[in-house]
């Protein structure tokens, strides 16, 4: 058997080296580019398998900015809304609570049951006893520790 040997120059050594190394260097980076994708979508799939909804109520004033400004020594109706989005039915209680700077303080329970994405608007109906004191009304959603409330002035 005969054996051939073939000599380049070190001009094509060094240029075939060269190649050599720009390959080596594009091989790894599509290699390291294809493997970041391929991570990247494996963790979508499972994040977008996995993830459940967020179970949460909501407890708010229809509409905040025309709450009144003064509560009239008649019975004042404010509307509020609770919504359930927890993913199953619901019960809820909620405690209305006026009090006034006077020291009086007036409060009542309701309780209500709401089916997963069903709101329901209810009123906050006080009465307060004194005209020239300044008034908080706070509405507790007991079960879920939410409140909001609004004061008053004379």
């Amino acid at each position: 058997m005969r054996t051939t040997i073939i000599t380049i120059g070190k001009k094509a050594a060094v240029r075939i080296r060269q190649h050599l190394a720009f390959f080596v260097l594009i091989s790894t980076l599509l290699v390291g580019f294809g493997l970041s994708i391929w991570l990247n979508i494996g963790a979508l799939v499972t994040d977008q398998s996995t993830k459940q909804p967020d179970h949460y109520s909501e407890l708010f004033f229809d509409n905040p900015t025309n709450l009144p400004k003064l509560l009239a020594n008649t019975e004042n109706n404010v509307p509020f809304t609770i919504t359930n989005v927890t993913g199953t039915w619901q019960s809820y209680t909620y405690r209305v609570t006026l009090s006034e700077n006077n020291g009086a303080q007036t409060s009542y329970e309701r309780s209500l049951a709401l089916a997963n994405g069903e709101a329901s608007k209810q009123l906050a109906a006080v009465t307060p006893t004194s005209p020239r004191s300044a008034k908080t009304l706070t509405i507790d959603l007991l079960n879920t520790e939410q409140q909001i409330q609004f004061r008053s002035y004379p």
